[in-house]
């Protein structure tokens, strides 16, 4: 046993060495007349025609499931979690589309509270839209607010919600506000312009597949910035396809664009369990096949090269099937975090496993 034990620390000794290198106008007015500056909404948004201030200290999120979102806080692009204490989203809507607020709902895709449980509290015109506001404080200390608008040409929403109580009755005066003219509708690239300030990325640090297209997605997104005739669907699509190709890229492990995969880091938060890249070293205790794919359980070594009393799966990807590692073998994996995934073998283990999709298998 002290011999097994010392050519498996010998053995993880070599894989942690490697991984060591490579990881490193307004309408209706409040009662007291209150405007959107006296909260602090100085700033004028436009969001195809939808026209309102915020805070200069928000910010904007191209959120690609929930339309155009202003916050206290940087979005999630994926699932637009509130991460600060306010956020607006902002949507035009075809004509016929704002019926109610569970139309809405339907329509955006947006996590609204049921909608039977907002009661209209305001209603307008402002001789092109017509504008109804209701609200609904839950008892969980976050309080919502949503604006529908509609035309004979198109119709809009901003649902907001806080768990500040002070933004809630500015949230409310600010919604008072909102004017829409879809014909007056700023083209607005502010989103496109984040998606470039975060795609500098050096050819060198990703593998080949992939990378032309991504260059042809940053190309075109340079063109549609600078292109004054550019409409908000083609900066919109041309922000989408940037977004996408970025993300099909895979970097080299010597990039240092990889993390070392720690179990505590991974447990700890949600976020860290989906699409992080990151590198580890192994041991393979279990292999199984499922769905004609290969997976491998395996056991993540401590930084002493030890075993530790932690399993991890890895799951195949496109670029590695997993294919001939084999129990006992030492691995430093490169790949990115995916969700816990249950593993239930017939030798009667049983267990929910962090999970990496490995890209690639270092020499």
């Amino acid at each position: 046993m002290l011999i097994r034990n010392r050519i498996i620390s010998l053995t993880l000794s070599g894989v942690l060495a490697l991984c060591g290198t490579v990881l490193a106008g307004c309408s209706g007015q409040t009662a007291s007349q209150q405007t959107p500056s006296d909260y602090g909404y100085t700033l004028d948004a436009n969001v195809r025609g939808i026209t309102f201030k915020i805070s200069p200290d928000w910010k904007r999120s191209s959120s690609r499931n929930f339309g155009t979102v202003f916050s206290d806080a940087k979005l999630d692009d994926d699932s637009a979690i509130l991460g600060g204490t306010t956020a607006l989203f902002v949507e035009c809507l075809p004509a016929g589309t704002a019926k109610d607020i569970n139309a809405v709902e339907d329509a955006t895709g947006w996590d609204m509270p049921f909608g039977n449980n907002f009661k209209q509290t305001d209603s307008w015109s402002d001789g092109y839209a017509n504008y109804t506001l209701s609200s609904y404080e839950s008892n969980y200390g976050q309080s919502y607010l949503v604006l529908i608008g509609t035309t004979n040409d198109a119709d809009f929403s901003i649902f907001a919600r806080t768990r500040n109580e002070n933004e809630f009755e500015g949230i409310g005066v600010l919604l008072r506000n909102v004017s829409f003219d879809p014909a007056s509708a700023i083209v607005d690239k502010s989103g496109l312009e984040a998606t470039l300030a975060d795609s500098g990325k050096m050819q060198e640090d990703y593998e080949p597949e992939g990378w032309d297209a991504y260059a042809s997605a940053h190309e075109e997104a340079e063109r549609i910035l600078s292109d004054n005739k550019a409409t908000q669907e083609e900066v919109d699509a041309a922000s989408l396809a940037l977004i996408n190709a970025a993300d099909a890229l895979v970097p080299v492990p010597d990039s240092g664009l990889y993390q070392k995969f720690y179990y505590g880091w991974y447990m700890e938060n949600e976020h860290n369990q989906n699409g992080k890249y990151v590198g580890a070293a192994c041991m393979v205790t279990r292999t199984f096949q499922s769905q004609s794919k290969r997976y491998l359980v395996a056991t993540l070594a401590n930084d002493d090269a030890t075993l530790s009393d932690h399993d991890i799966l890895l799951m195949p990807s496109d670029r590695e099937d997993l294919g001939g590692y084999q129990v006992g073998d030492a691995l430093p994996v490169f790949g990115t975090t995916h969700e816990m995934q249950q593993v239930s073998l017939e030798d009667g283990y049983d267990a929910a496993l962090p999970a990496i999709i490995v890209t690639s298998i270092a020499s």
